[in-house]
């Protein structure tokens, strides 16, 4: 009754910064200071002191962040026992006035004083000053009338705050807050109530319950009653009766292994068992609870049939328990068993009617006694199995290089002995495992008789795999060669399984080596492994026939109970044949190994049985079954050493833990190359059935895989000519078109020489193949540019394969065609350029055409570098996906072997946990997977055409398109004479065909030709861009020009990088062959920074023209005398040294590749002809170090020709089309640059982005003219509904057909005939989709919910409801507060990638913009430092001639962007700063161009950017 009368007066105490607060109390010598508790172990922070926190540090950050932002950080280990002393002591004071006291975590709980007799508010102050004064620790304290009230006041101003609510406040002090304060609302949640306009306590309040129900679902009236200040939860004090018992275990390193994690809850079953029957009780429902390393938590709970209080009755639900909880393939920082549903007493059998009765009780009767032992003599009196595996693992599971051995492996046994050369071989019993008599050396009696039965055949390795067996071998193809002849053997078989990828790669390697080597792949019949090996040509392509069955059914990918969903498949190759399948397939030329006779009558004396002696497969069952026996152990890596490699990509295959057992993860424990002491103990036990190694090699020896010429497919004229008299009538005809009369004499002579070394290789069908695709292309409306040295060819250009005139450009045609090269098998590329969105349009026309018997995609492979090595063995040690994301987001795209070099070298990369566990091991691991194949795809554009079916070269297996792809590779297609077409793709022709499509829906119809440039064809002036006419010379357009040579030239295809931005307002480019120049003078092996210096100043003619030699000033004019394209190479060694075409191509491309002994080899050829000429020793010397110093990548001239064409049709239509041709941009995507640096371009530009709208949803970006946005709308670039990031394809296509067919009227409308899914609406809605039915976003919120809510169940094609629901359109009747600004720009960041409704710097409304200088005005401060501020959107890593890295940025404000450097020593000191702020600000020098033309910014100093004043308090 009292209590009743009175009004509460609840105190909620809470410790500020809690283990912080104790180390400083503790120690005088910290107080002030930067202090955080943890990471030592962790590698985070546990806890950090308010000192601390103002420097960025909190809690759960990596430890090594934390000392980049606080370099003094005082950095302690926690004391855990010294901080419950502390938590004891604060409470105690509380305990001082009140018995009332609960506790509900080490540093904050609730007390009452309701019925202190002293005034409330003052007696909390007493305490609040006695634990300040006392402890010397800060607490904040919050009153009121309920915990509610107490709690949210005391953690609104802290630290050390004390605030009173007094009751009938309530209202006044919770309404103005945020909806987050209150208990129960998440991030996630909060920001949905404040799409609902619901973004304060005291909205949610005026909501009725059944509207909250809509966001909210069963926690509505809980959080209405909360948000009006209701709370009647009592103070539950420490001593009531336990409901529960609980205990968990915290690691200090994440757990891996699965059987210590069950040993552990095993350990803590026995420990609550205890205290169970302590209070006489007995529990029936468990539940176990993990916590991952990123702190996610998942659980499992049970409840047993009846009551029980013994332990072993819940062993094994806690272990199955466990598995069911860990699902995530993440490595667990923490695991806690609960016991709930506690009853009243011990639950007991008192009738024994059975056995297991009578169990029960003398198990019950087993544990009082050890209870009894354990309380007078210690727990570890007597253990049980799980707690000898806790003491032999320490507590701790260790998930690091050091590990030899998975934690299971779930395959068998053995027991092994030491050969005594490094290899363990398996022993047995009885007569083959028996160790005999020795001699006094040492070796075997019988070792003499056996040395001379191996003089007649050493033993080989007739089952080795590769790393083409996908993660399940660690050996490249060189190195099993290399190890066969290491070890001395005659012949070596590679044995993949399924495919025959490295087949090429291992024949020609071992070949060149004088080893035989034996090609053949592993298939399954059943469960049994079958090996397969090639014994004469039919049998190879009866093997290709064999694997290419299992392309039309792809594997499923592989998963686990702990896995996660797949991600990637792994392998197309492990799903089994079965027996009568392989009866329907030919095996003729085929020699079988297999562990199943009934196998042997598909290959009639060609069968044996296979044994491998490691681990003893089959020997002992097969000692009677009169087939031959051959020794096939299985080879998956080199030495012992490498062991833990296998066991690493095992695990990645099977997507499970290092530790973790799985089905497909073999033991293999003697899977290494044998050395000859091991093949001396396998000949102890295996004599009689090694000579049939040799036999199998003999078998094989005469096989030769397939290499040679060209297989063309026939080439059938319409008209019945011979393919050579039909391509000579197009080359003609096309030689009258292209060429007036007047000229076609001057290029008579070079098209006959084509013709006639065309005719000499017979690669006429070549020729027309390419023709007819592209007659084909040119009927279906796809265009094509061709590029690379096929742009030479006159040929070509008289095919119109080409339209790049190779007189006009000056285009050497022997780069291309020369009789050298030709003869040698190496077919001349012609590389063809079409719209990205067409490509597989061209890929099915070339299918429809040749069929696939005939016709196929080439196989690549997926390989490992840097991000996916580190990411795939990473989540191995079970680091979390969002913890890889934010580790390997900064790693270079580089070789995994050199990660560990570059990461050292990146300033930007300091502050990862490297050095750290599992970090450091997973970097070690990586660095072992350079370039090992993941799994096989197809190339990008490759296609093989071939005369003879394809199954006669190559097995092909199905990719993910459906095509059917080669299982051998570009080089090794080559090599077998599949002659290969490259379909390549880019984005900037899909540009270009798109604003013609946008231009002719306006009316305007424009011509681009590369021989005649680009025109408007309609005789009425363009809108807003008067009359264009053509110039007389094509190239002329002087507004084209002066937009490129300013540097705006952003979003060009093939121009726009920085670079290449930079060089051509270096040049002040204004001209076609300028233009082509530069292309190729950007590329690395022509990009010095002083060649392209020394071209900058020829160019302008501020330097002269410098030839190296007289001889050379025909070939070097066009680039002033500089060595730009690979022509020049061969067009040095031709006209100085006299090297023939052939030999010329040979150098270029050995220096390409580095190839030393060629360089040298030819070297020599160049000096000695050179002499002949009566070249003077010096030029000779001269000439051949201009020719030796270009060794990396560059463009032919012919390639930079049609790159350098296609920019300036680019540029033009950028120029006089600026919005259609920004919004073709956006659309497709594949620019140099991020889409937000697209829209600063667009804003620049002045060129508005409207935002998505269902009402025009697309399908791209689309340009709006105002006239079609009404009168009172400006225009601008319409940003389509499949921008929005979450949408499904099912329902944009759903809404793309609704629209085709009429406008939407309504909200509801847009519902019924789309049906999108909840989450669907609410992504639209916070874009703006729906803005156009006059709606506002939290009116739409509503209802959008309130449809979803009264319609949700009922299908697209439903009738849904007869009558609808009333109050479909009711909202709240409290005011609504509108999403901000800032809110819906960080939704379209979230959703599109870019703000849309403002500028993408509105983002940042804190940084004091006015008081940097303009990007615009950078230019007024030539010669001088100064300091500006921008958005990074762009950010490149360069090395500098030294070596040291050095930095690029690109920085954006709303005047502009600008491109800046950070040198060496720059980076060194802000490399960090550069990816640790997105807003970043610079002090730099303002370094001009030689021309005044234009600036570079040298970065002196970057760092934080300053907040405004305001702001920055308010923080």
């Amino acid at each position: 009754m009292r209590e009743g009368r009175m009004q509460r007066k609840v105190v909620h105490l809470d410790a500020d910064a809690f283990f912080a607060s104790v180390e400083q109390a503790s120690d005088t010598r910290l107080r002030g200071k930067p202090v955080a508790v943890g990471g030592e172990k962790r590698g985070v922070i546990a806890a950090a002191s308010y000192e601390a926190r103002r420097f960025g540090i909190r809690a759960a950050m990596p430890t090594l962040q934390a000392r980049k932002l606080c370099p003094h950080l005082i950095l302690l280990p926690g004391d855990y026992e010294k901080y419950e002393r502390f938590s004891r002591w604060m409470f105690s004071y509380a305990y001082d006035f009140t018995p009332d006291v609960e506790i509900t975590s080490i540093d904050e709980g609730y007390f009452d004083l309701t019925g202190v007799r002293c005034d409330a508010p003052e007696v909390a102050r007493r305490i609040h000053r006695a634990i300040g004064q006392s402890l010397k620790i800060s607490v904040s304290e919050g009153m009121g009338p309920n915990k509610l009230i107490s709690q949210i006041a005391s953690k609104l101003h802290k630290p050390a705050a004390f605030q009173s609510v007094e009751a009938g406040y309530e209202e006044a002090f919770l309404h103005p807050l945020a909806n987050h304060w209150l208990p129960g609302i998440g991030p996630k949640t909060s920001a949905r109530l404040c799409a609902a306009g619901l973004a304060r306590i005291g909205q949610l309040a005026g909501t009725r319950t059944d509207l909250l129900h809509l966001l909210l679902g069963r926690m509505a009236p809980q959080i209405r009653a909360f948000a009006a200040g209701e709370d009647d939860r009592p103070i539950v004090p420490v001593s009531a009766p336990a409901k529960s018992y609980g205990k968990q275990k915290t690691f200090s390193k994440d757990q891996t292994d699965e059987d210590l994690m069950v040993a552990t809850l095993k350990q803590m079953a026995d420990t609550l068992m205890v205290r169970v029957r302590g209070d006489g009780k007995s529990i029936r429902t468990l539940s176990v609870k993990v916590r991952y390393n990123d702190m996610e938590e998942d659980q499992c709970s049970e409840s047993l049939d009846e009551p029980t209080d013994l332990e072993n009755e819940v062993y094994d639900h806690v272990s199955r328990m466990l598995r069911k909880a860990w699902r995530r393939r993440v490595s667990l920082r923490l695991v806690a068993l609960k016991f709930s549903n506690v009853h009243a007493c011990a639950y007991r059998d008192e009738l024994l009617l059975d056995r297991a009765a009578e169990r029960r009780v003398e198990q019950a009767r087993l544990v009082r006694v050890m209870d009894s032992l354990r309380r007078r003599c210690g727990h570890h009196v007597v253990m049980r199995g799980h707690d000898w595996i806790l003491r032999d693992q320490s507590g701790e599971g260790k998930a690091s290089m050091s590990s030899r051995s998975p934690g299971g492996n779930g395959g068998a046994c053995h027991k092994y002995r030491s050969s005594g050369h490094g290899v363990d071989v398996p022993s047995t019993p009885g007569k083959g495992g028996a160790v005999r008599g020795q001699t006094s050396s040492g070796r075997s009696m019988k070792w003499v008789a056996k040395r001379q039965r191996y003089d007649s055949g050493y033993p080989v390795c007739l089952n080795v795999k590769s790393h083409y067996s996908f993660l399940n071998s660690v050996l490249s193809v060189k190195q099993v060669v290399d190890l066969a002849v290491q070890q001395g053997h005659s012949a070596v078989a590679l044995m993949d399984e399924g495919n025959l990828h490295g087949s090429v790669a291992f024949h020609q390697y071992a070949t060149q080596r004088g080893i035989q080597p034996l090609i053949g792949a592993q298939i399954r019949v059943g469960r049994t492994p079958l090996l397969l090996y090639v014994q004469t040509q039919q049998g190879y392509q009866n093997l290709c026939q064999i694997l290419s069955t299992r392309a039309e059914k792809p594997a499923p990918m592989l998963e686990s109970p702990l896995c996660e969903k797949p991600t990637h498949r792994v392998s197309r190759y492990r799903s089994n044949w079965t027996l009568k399948q392989l009866q329907s397939l030919p095996t003729d030329g085929l020699l079988a190994v297999g562990g199943d006779p009934s196998i042997e009558p598909l290959f009639s004396r060609r069968f044996y049985l296979g044994v491998d002696p490691f681990t003893g497969s089959q020997s002992s069952r097969w000692q009677d079954i009169p087939l031959p026996k051959v020794v096939v152990p299985a080879i998956h890596y080199a030495t012992p050493e490498d062991r833990w490699k296998l066991q690493v990509v095992q695990s990645i295959r099977t997507r499970t833990l290092l530790k973790q057992a799985h089905p497909d993860k073999s033991p293999l424990s003697q899977a290494w190359f044998p050395t000859s002491g091991s093949w001396d103990r396998v000949w102890e036990t295996c004599a009689p059935w090694m000579p049939y190694q040799q036999e199998i090699v003999e078998r094989c020896r005469d096989f030769r895989m397939p290499l040679g010429s060209p297989h063309f497919p026939e080439y059938h004229p319409p008209d019945g000519a011979t393919p050579r008299e039909f391509l000579y009538r197009l080359v003609m005809r096309g030689l009258k078109e292209r060429y007036p009369s007047a000229k076609r004499q001057r290029v008579m002579q070079q098209v006959e020489e084509e013709l006639e070394t065309i005719r000499e290789v017979g690669y006429e069908a070549y020729f027309l193949m390419v023709w007819d695709l592209l007659q084909a292309c040119r009927r279906e409306g796809i265009s094509w540019i061709t590029r690379g040295s096929a742009a030479d060819s006159l040929v070509c250009y008289c095919l119109r394969i080409s339209d790049v005139c190779p007189k006009r450009f000056e285009l050497y045609f022997r780069r291309f065609l020369n009789r050298d090269r030709m003869a040698l098998n190496k077919l001349p590329d012609i590389d063809v350029d079409f719209p990205h969105d067409r490509k597989d349009d061209v890929v099915r026309l070339v299918f429809q055409k040749y069929g696939q018997k005939h016709a196929a995609v080439v196989g690549g492979f997926s390989t490992y570098h840097s991000r996916g090595a580190m990411g795939d063995v990473a989540k191995v040690l079970g680091v979390s996906e969002q913890q890889i994301r934010r580790l390997t987001k900064r790693f270079p795209y580089a070789r995994a072997r050199d990660m560990r070099t570059f990461l050292l070298s990146q300033k930007e990369c300091r502050d990862l946990p490297l050095n750290e566990e599992p970090y450091a091991s997973a970097l070690t691991m990586a660095e072992s997977l350079d370039g090992a194949p993941r799994y096989a795809k197809m190339h990008p554009c490759g296609l093989v055409l071939s005369g003879r079916p394809i199954h006669d070269l190559t097995p092909t297996f199905l990719s993910e398109k459906g095509y059917p792809t080669t299982h051998l590779d570009m080089d090794a297609v080559e090599a077998m004479g599949l002659v290969k077409m490259d379909i390549l793709a880019q984005g900037g022709l899909s540009v270009m065909r798109d604003v013609s499509r946008m231009l002719a829906q306006r009316g305007v119809t424009i011509e681009i030709d590369p021989g005649r440039g680009c025109r408007v064809l309609n005789d009425d002036d363009v809108p807003g861009n008067g009359s264009l006419k053509l110039p007389e010379n094509p190239w002329e357009d002087s507004r084209v020009w002066d937009m490129i040579s300013a540097g705006g030239a952003r979003a060009v295809h093939h121009i726009e990088s920085p670079a290449m931005v930079n060089l051509c307002r270096m040049c002040q480019v204004r001209d076609i062959d300028g233009l082509v120049a530069i292309v190729s003078v950007i590329r690395p092996g022509a990009a010095n920074e002083q060649k392209k210096l020394r071209f900058t100043r020829r160019y302008q003619k501020l330097e002269p023209t410098v030839y190296p030699h007289p001889s050379l000033e025909s070939c070097l004019r066009s680039t002033f005398g500089l060595v730009v394209y690979e022509e020049h190479i061969l067009q040095i060694c031709e006209s100085f040294a006299g090297l023939s075409p052939g030999r010329s191509d040979v150098l270029r491309r050995a220096l390409n590749k580095g190839k030393e002994e060629t360089i040298e080899a030819i070297r020599c050829e160049f000096f000695e002809q050179a002499r002949g000429l009566g070249r003077s020793h010096e030029s000779i010397r001269d000439v051949w170090t201009l020719v030796r110093g270009f060794n990396g990548y560059a463009f032919c001239k012919a390639h930079s020709t049609a790159y350098g064409v296609e920019a300036y049709q680019s540029a033009w239509l950028k120029c006089y089309f600026p919005m259609e041709f920004m919004a073709a941009v956006l659309t497709h995507g594949k620019g140099f640059y991020h889409p937000l640096v697209y829209v600063l371009e667009c804003d620049r530009m002045g060129i508005d982005l409207l935002p998505p709208s269902i009402q025009a949803p697309g399908p791209g970006y689309q340009a709006v003219h105002e006239s079609e946005e009404g009168p009172s709308k400006t225009g601008g670039i319409r940003v389509p509904i499949s921008a929005i990031k979450g949408l499904s394809q099912q329902t944009l296509d759903r809404l793309m057909e609704q629209w085709d067919r009429s406008n939407f009227v309504s909200l509801s409308d847009f519902y019924h005939r789309v049906w999108p899914q909840e989450y669907e609406l609410e992504l639209l809605m916070r874009v703006g989709a729906l803005d156009g039915f006059g709606l506002s976003r939290t009116a739409q919120f509503w209802q959008m919910k309130q449809l979803s809510h009264a319609f949700s169940g009922h299908s697209i094609n439903g009738q849904g409801w007869l009558l609808p629901p009333q109050d479909k359109h009711r909202l709240p009747s409290v005011p609504l507060e509108e999403p901000p600004l800032l809110q819906r720009l960080d939704w379209e960041q979230e959703l599109i990638g870019f703000p849309v409704s403002a500028h993408p710097l509105d983002r940042y409304p804190e940084i004091a913009w006015e008081t940097y200088c303009p990007v615009n005005r950078l230019g007024d401060y030539i010669g001088k430092e100064v300091t500006t501020c921008g958005l990074v959107i762009e950010q490149r890593l360069h090395h500098q001639v030294t070596g040291e890295p050095m930095k690029f940025l690109t920085l954006a404000d709303r005047s502009g962007l600008v491109e800046t450097e950070l040198f060496a020593t720059t980076y060194r000191s802000y490399g960090l700063a550069t990816v640790r702020y997105p807003v970043l600000e610079v002090t730099a020098r303002v370094e001009p161009f030689e021309n005044n033309r234009g600036f570079s910014l040298r970065v002196l100093r970057a760092g934080k950017p300053r907040a405004k004043k305001a702001m920055a308090s308010v923080s």
